[in-house]
């Protein structure tokens, strides 16, 4: 039986398996990375704030004045999220971290202060992005992404079975876990075998760096749940035949 293996850390992993049992296909979960939150204390009070994850609102208490603050989010599940934390003045971006920041530059003039609220590690693209344009960064660390120690089992039996039809990718950090763990487990080669979905061609293209030549690999055409889901669609038909030859 060909599964999905779905590599992302608690609670998106569980949405991820939700997604990929409504397909049909039969998810393998197999976290890499576990989310620590971070008790950290918040900056001053900034004009408006930026997220990129659902897990900046995990860890320490927001203040409770900032939220009705101008709230930007990369994508939608971080803006559920938000709302859910009790934030009001929540704008959802399309996806990527650069569209969030051109939202923020149109709407506040230089010398205005934002706060990222932000993960461990990071992109820096938006504070880089933002600080050019004028508009002053304070970083609220939130949580931190921790790589477990060894290949999950799961993963382990999938890969060596041969029962693994696609890895999902939604970071180039875990897809370089990914491999790292699956060669240290014996398993390099078989850990390029399935297909390999990624969220973004900027992640394919890290992949593809860390793993070489030789993958069968694609990106979704937008960086989302919707593009995922798209994605996977797209290549069901074929997981299925594997699923049925197997």
């Amino acid at each position: 039986m060909a599964g999905i293996l779905v590599t992302r850390a608690q609670p998106q992993a569980e949405e991820t398996a939700r997604m990929i049992t409504a397909l049909g296909l039969t998810p393998i979960l197999a976290p890499l990375r576990k989310v620590v939150s971070l008790e950290s204390p918040p900056p001053a009070r900034p004009d408006t704030l930026v997220a990129t994850s659902a897990n900046a609102f995990s860890g320490a208490s927001i203040p409770s004045d900032w939220l009705a603050l101008p709230l930007y989010c990369v994508g939608t599940r971080s803006a559920e999220a938000a709302r859910e934390a009790g934030f009001l003045n929540v704008t959802p971006g399309p996806g990527t971290a650069e569209d969030i920041v051109e939202a923020v530059i149109a709407a506040h003039p230089p010398g205005s202060q934002l706060v990222y609220l932000a993960g461990e590690p990071r992109r820096e693209a938006i504070e880089h992005l933002l600080d050019k344009a004028g508009i002053r960064v304070d970083i609220w660390l939130r949580y931190r992404m921790e790589a477990v120690s060894h290949l999950p089992e799961a993963a382990r039996a999938a890969l060596a079975t041969g029962t693994c039809g696609a890895v999902l990718h939604y970071s180039a950090e875990s897809a370089a876990t990914f491999f790292s763990l699956a060669a240290a487990a014996g398993l390099g080669a078989e850990a390029k075998s399935p297909k390999h979905l990624c969220l973004s061609f900027a992640i394919l293209q890290q992949i593809s760096r860390i793993a070489g030549a030789g993958l069968d690999i694609a990106a979704a055409a937008t960086p989302d749940a919707q593009g995922m889901t798209a994605l996977l669609a797209r290549v069901a038909t074929d997981l299925t035949q594997c699923r049925e030859i197997g």
